[in-house]
């Protein structure tokens, strides 16, 4: 789905938000219980009606621990999605080929993982722990997905692999203790080790869109914890625009 006719462009914490320098951002989903979220759209804090630039951006996928399911069925379900959608098109091509008639109108569900498949979309994905976070680099190398870890509190303890498969990591600064066990290398210092290691961070205020007024101190604590300065910039402003493809924040 597409949460973007949601978004109020009236709402006060815009005005509040951009007192904090903050002029645009990239929304996403995390509710329900399904594996699939939604997709994210860009937004600028102008607070205009026509304030949403861009829609159905990327797809999210939530692959952490739940009360209800497995998580290995989850990634199983994710890696045969795409699997299959690959086989799809590929007998579609060869379909057209051979046969002139026009082919079948793929579903709305198919046509977004096509573009996942095809890097036209970003895979979105929300996995703290380690094991979440190197299954999704094998399913990235496998599909050549352009995919984009987010909380990734474990990514720490393999921010080489991360790093080498150039893939970037959105989390919070202020995530200091674990929420789960999927989390427990959860540390303020994360953002300067993920740094350190060449991973491209990107900061974020861990889902509170109320406060995304204190970007900028959460930029801030992250240097304090040893993130460079320049770097601690680049994650709030560049580093977004470069992961999302945004004409904003350099």
């Amino acid at each position: 789905f597409d949460a973007s006719y949601a978004f109020n462009p009236k709402s006060t914490v815009i005005p509040y938000t951009r007192k904090g320098g903050i002029t645009s951002g990239v929304i996403a989903s995390n509710g329900g219980e399904g594996m699939f979220k939604g997709q994210t759209f860009v937004v600028n804090l102008s607070g205009e009606f026509d304030s949403v630039e861009k829609t159905q951006q990327g797809l999210i996928v939530d692959l952490g621990a739940k009360s209800k399911g497995s998580r290995a069925t989850d990634l199983q379900k994710l890696t045969n999605k795409c699997d299959d959608a690959q086989k799809a098109v590929a007998k579609a091509k060869a379909k057209k080929k051979d046969d002139k008639k026009e082919a079948k109108e793929p579903k709305r569900s198919e046509k977004i993982i096509n573009a996942v498949l095809a890097g036209e979309k970003q895979l979105i994905a929300y996995a703290d722990r380690a094991t979440d976070i190197l299954a999704l680099l094998k399913l990235k190398e496998r599909f050549g997905l352009n995919l984009v870890l987010v909380g990734a509190a474990d990514a720490v303890i393999v921010a080489e692999q991360v790093a080498k498969a150039n893939v970037p990591v959105v989390m919070s600064a202020t995530r200091n203790l674990p929420g789960s066990f999927d989390s427990l290398h959860a540390s303020l210092d994360n953002a300067a080790v993920l740094n350190k290691a060449g991973v491209k961070v990107v900061l974020s205020v861990d889902g509170e869109t109320h406060n995304m007024y204190q970007l900028r101190f959460n930029a801030g604590l992250a240097v304090a914890n040893g993130l460079p300065y320049d770097q601690a910039m680049a994650s709030v402003t560049s580093n977004v625009a470069d992961v999302f493809g945004l004409n904003a924040g350099q």
